[in-house]
Parts: C-alpha cells; structure tokens; sequence
C-alpha cells in the first residue's frame, strides 16, 4: 500500500490521470499482439477513504482519444472531475493533456493545463528526447520557461512502457520495472514496477459498448510508482487493472494510502490504423 498522498486536490487528480495515462497507452505492435488506436470513455467514482483522509466523494469521467500516424502517437485527454472534501466542499478540477511520441520512442512533446473551478492553475508544456535507445536524454520546458531536466539512462516514453508491458506478458507472471517520463507532472520520472499475473480466459461476452473486448485475453496488471528523485522506499501510487491485448485497461483501481479510486471504461471506440507502406 502507498504511502499518503499530498492534501492538495489538484495533485490527486493529476496523479490518476498520470496513472491512468501510462496504463492505458497504446503503441505499435507488440509481438503477435495488435494494439489499436481507440477512443475511451471511463467513468470515476471514489472506490474507499480512509476516517481523515479529507476526500467525501470524486466524480466524473476520463476520455482519452489515442491516435496513431505513420510518424507517431498522439494522445487527447481530458478529465473533468469533481471532488468533495469533508465537510461537503466540492471543486471541480479539470486536467487536460496534449501528448505526441515518435514512432521510434525517442522524441515527445507534452502540453498540459489543469484547472480549477474554471481557472487555470498550472500548465506544463515541452518536449523531451532520448539521445539513442536505452541511452540518457534531456527534457526543454516552454513552461516553465527556461526549465532543462535530465532523463537517466533506460528511460522510455507512455507508449514505448505500453509495448514494454505487453511484450513481458507472454512471460506472464512476471515483474518489470521501466524508469518512465510523461511531462504530466513536473516530478520528472517515475520507475513503474509492473507485475502482471496469469492470463484470463477471453471475454465471452461484453456490453455492447465494449464490444471490441469480446474474445480478447487479458492480464491482470498492478502497477506502483517510484520517483526516481530521492529514492523513496514506498511508492507514491499504486494502481491495479485488468490489460487486454490491444492495449486497452479497464477496471482501473488507484490507491494512494488513505483512499482509493476506481475508473470503470463505460464506452470504447476503435480506430483505424493509417497505411503507411511497407
């Protein structure tokens, strides 16, 4: 169990999306499996808290709108959400996140903006680039202006730790942990440790608004976070869902110590993939 998470409400919110975010990436293809380019729909709820944990209720949705190019990735998020703190004051915080990674997972660019009850109250935006596979790399802040963090060595991108994961599934159970960068936070990177448990029978049957699940095999992934800065024995959050072989998550359940949070995919859409040649 992670340790507690900071009080301020902004900061639970981008950690679920964060989470959410690198979970449920999509990418190229993975070994036999075909990951696609979806548009997905999650409904969030509060799952459990903690007597003095200060959060009463979270609601609303996550939509995240994965694209692929013959270049690369892109992904469209935005979570609007309202949380209730005890005594019954309620805020509804919005993140939204503009994502864009290479093809080759060297090169990202990141736009980010969250806001409160309608105000902006932090945007992070940039780009960030691995000199070669496996090597260090460098992230140039827009804003903050002026901001240059390194990337350690072995540090990938959402998409690439998405193909990552779903090749170690065929290793199922195993343990993987991948230092990755988002430019959701201004934490810099976090060491995900992933473990994915046996595979599930495929889905015989689903809603018709997860059709594209039926007859997909799925893992069960837990996965916690580390912040690569300070070395903390204790993850900061932990999220725990079920992974298809398209590179879809539901059932999304984020824990951050005192409280926990769950995210229920309500409606999938498929995309095409673009022709892009031999």
């Amino acid at each position: 169990m992670a340790g507690k998470l900071r009080k301020n409400p902004m900061h639970v919110i981008i950690a679920i999306i964060a989470a959410a975010t690198v979970s449920v990436a999509t990418a190229a293809s993975a070994a036999t499996f075909k990951l696609m380019p979806h548009r997905a729909i999650y409904g969030v709820s509060l799952d459990s808290a903690r007597s003095g944990s200060g959060i009463a209720a979270v609601t609303g949705e996550m939509l995240a709108d994965w694209s692929e190019a013959c270049a690369g990735w892109s992904l469209d998020h935005r979570s609007p959400l309202d949380v209730t703190h005890a005594p019954g004051r309620t805020i509804r915080l919005t993140v939204s996140v503009a994502t864009w990674e290479s093809r080759d997972g060297l090169d990202y660019r990141f736009n980010i903006s969250n806001s409160a009850n309608g105000s902006v109250t932090e945007r992070i935006e940039g780009s960030a680039t691995l000199f070669a596979a496996g090597r260090s790399g460098q992230v140039i802040y827009d804003v903050p202006a002026g901001r240059v963090d390194e990337l350690p060595a072995s540090t990938v991108f959402p998409t690439t730790h998405s193909v990552r994961i779903l090749e170690a599934a065929h290793k199922a159970p195993t343990l993987v942990a991948i230092p990755v960068f988002d430019g959701i936070t201004l934490e810099g990177t976090f060491t995900i440790s992933a473990f994915l448990g046996r595979g599930m029978a495929p889905a015989r049957e689903s809603p018709n608004s997860l059709a594209a699940l039926e007859g997909r095999q799925s893992w069960p992934l837990r996965m916690a976070f580390f912040p690569v800065a300070g070395h903390a024995a204790e993850p900061s959050h932990e999220i725990g869902m079920m992974m298809y072989d398209n590179g879809v998550g539901e059932d999304l359940l984020l824990e951050f110590g005192d409280f926990t949070v769950r995210a229920r995919l309500i409606r999938l859409e498929m995309k095409e993939r673009p022709s892009c040649g031999a």
